[in-house]
């Protein structure tokens, strides 16, 4: 039995750990004591909690499982066009999936139905969301970042990075509540400020 992926609920107070008998187990990640365990129907390869620690999204290959965490069931289950690469949930309650077809597909929680797709985005190999979730930063090669507007499809900016091979992102909100994106690069994995780039040119309301 190996572990294949494993998450932190927002709040880093649960661990959900993902195994290759298709069992998810939830520790409460300052004890290591086990709360519950989910009996999967796929081995998981990504899982990410909900902003507010409500839902646990899982996906191997094709297939995504949403988690209902209050009762402990599956609260949908569907196949995707094309290989799953990365799950993300924004602050909103927004399910944010990007696929090897290169596509960003965004769906509401209330009903976990797609609300906005955005294509052409190369590989989209990684996804976070920005800020309070308006944004979204997709990567979508080992040189290229695309930030995504979710109130409008016609809004989105590629900005080059680095050096090359950068294989995942993440985004941090700063102490004036600007955002920021941080990544890692083919000669070191960055710890420090040089590796994070601020982001500028998005429109006013933004930050509204």
């Amino acid at each position: 039995i190996n572990l294949t992926t494993a998450c932190y609920r927002p709040d880093a107070r649960l661990l959900a750990i993902a195994r290759s008998d298709k069992q998810i187990e939830i520790l409460n990640a300052i004890n290591d004591t086990l709360i519950q365990t989910l009996q999967s129907s796929i081995v998981p390869q990504h899982m990410a909690f909900s902003s507010d620690g409500y839902y646990l999204v899982t996906a191997e290959g094709r297939n995504v499982e949403i988690w209902n965490m209050e009762r402990g069931t599956v609260r949908k289950s569907f196949v995707t066009n094309a290989v799953v690469n990365d799950i993300a949930f924004a602050n909103n309650r927004k399910l944010l999936l990007v696929t090897a077809d290169g596509k960003l597909t965004v769906f509401d929680t209330s009903d976990f139905m797609p609300s906005i797709q955005f294509e052409g985005l190369d590989l989209a190999m990684r996804c976070r969301a920005i800020g309070d979730g308006k944004y979204v930063a997709v990567l979508t090669n080992d040189r290229t970042i695309a930030i995504a507007n979710l109130l409008d499809r016609s809004d989105v900016t590629f900005k080059i990075i680095g050096h090359g091979n950068t294989t995942d992102i993440g985004t941090a909100t700063g102490m004036n509540d600007d955002s920021w994106l941080i990544y890692n690069s083919n000669i070191e994995l960055v710890y420090s400020a040089i590796g994070y780039s601020r982001i500028t040119g998005l429109k006013p309301y933004y930050h509204k």
